[in-house]
């Protein structure tokens, strides 16, 4: 049978070692997963802060419609326009309507 080595202790002589430590130098999972967590969720801010600043953007010059015919709500002429065309075949678009 083969041993592996044991892993020497720290000597008395340096100083403690911090408490989210085991005594061999190596992190306990605790504090990993919060440095992990908190690395995580930093990056997910700035992504979403990033997404929300483009899609702000567009709603703010968009102004938002209902259809008449089934009052589903759409931002911009352009979506109106392209669901007229899906759900409303037989309809004409008529932008006078809406106040384009």
């Amino acid at each position: 049978v083969t041993l592996t080595p044991r892993v020497p202790r720290r000597s008395s002589t340096s100083a403690p070692a911090p408490s989210w430590c085991r005594h061999d130098g190596t992190m306990v999972r605790g504090h990993a997963k919060e440095v992990a967590q908190k690395k995580a969720q930093k990056k997910a801010d700035e992504r979403n802060k990033a997404n929300n600043r483009q899609a702000g953007d567009d709603k703010k010059t968009k102004k938002a419609l209902t259809c008449k015919i089934c009052f589903a709500s759409m931002i911009g002429e352009k979506a109106l326009r392209e669901h007229y065309v899906s759900k409303h075949d037989g309809k004409e678009f008529k932008p006078a309507e809406y106040g384009l």
